[in-house]
């Protein structure tokens, strides 16, 4: 297994409450985070998410909220056959009604040293997650509205 992380910083308009509320709405991923395809929820902790590799591959995950403090954290383990992932978010308040959020995700695969060179030539997991933020933050700021895709709507989940 080959361990690596990443890390991203956005402050957005909004207070934290409703940041960390919107962040926890994590079946709407998909629409801020390239490659996953589904989450849906199991209970308040536990969550199944689909991810698809830059082969078009669907790798499964089930991911476990590890501590909830309300309005300033989210901290969560995965495992899955081929994925592994744990990290956390922080919401802290600012000034005028402003939120930063900083996300860290560590995540491990089995796929070795060459397979780790191809992700990141093709992937750019840290590029990913800096376009994610942006992506969410123009969502709490109401500036993207969310599109539904149709794999999402057939499957249920909205």
């Amino acid at each position: 297994m080959f361990t690596e992380h990443i890390t991203g910083t956005i402050i957005v308009k909004g207070s934290a409450r409703d940041t960390c509320s919107l962040c926890s709405h994590y079946e709407l991923f998909p629409q801020f985070i390239d490659g996953i395809s589904l989450v849906s929820r199991s209970d308040d902790k536990t969550s199944h998410w689909e991810i698809r590799t830059i082969m078009g591959k669907k790798i499964k995950s089930t991911a476990v909220i590890t501590e909830l403090q309300e309005d300033k954290r989210i901290s969560w383990e995965s495992a899955g056959k081929e994925l592994n992932t744990k990290g956390y978010v922080t919401f802290t308040s600012l000034l005028n009604n402003e939120t930063e959020i900083t996300i860290f995700i560590e995540y491990s695969h089995p796929f070795g040293l060459f397979g780790e060179f191809l992700l990141e030539i093709f992937s750019e997991p840290q590029q990913k997650l800096e376009e994610a933020l942006e992506r969410f933050k123009g969502y709490v700021e109401g500036i993207v509205p969310l599109v539904y895709k149709e794999d999402q709507i057939s499957e249920g989940v909205l």
